[in-house]
């Protein structure tokens, strides 16, 4: 929340404990929040749990026509794993 206000949502889980991998199947922020840092705190934290639950990387998919969202990950540090026809799948190393 900021100011009262639900900036965002992200659906991710933590169950692949034998190869450590994390997945975040959604993540999004309110229009008037993207831009702010916002985003970068949203995946910090969820980063940091996913450290804290012994995960050695973490997957997500990002659509081919949101370029604005890839270009964020990558920024990040998230690298393409692997292309598809209408998304990509991305991986970050803890």
């Amino acid at each position: 929340e900021q100011a009262g206000i639900t900036a965002g949502l992200a659906v991710f889980y933590e169950n692949d404990f034998t190869e450590g991998k994390g997945y975040i199947s959604l993540i999004g922020l309110k229009e008037q929040f993207r831009g702010s840092g916002l985003g970068q705190e949203f995946l910090d934290d969820i980063i940091a749990e996913m450290t804290m639950q012994k995960m050695r990387s973490v997957y997500l998919e990002v659509d081919n026509d949101n370029p604005r969202a890839f270009s964020f990950y990558i920024k990040y540090g998230f690298i393409v794993e692997e292309r598809k026809d209408y998304t990509k799948m991305l991986k970050y190393i803890i």
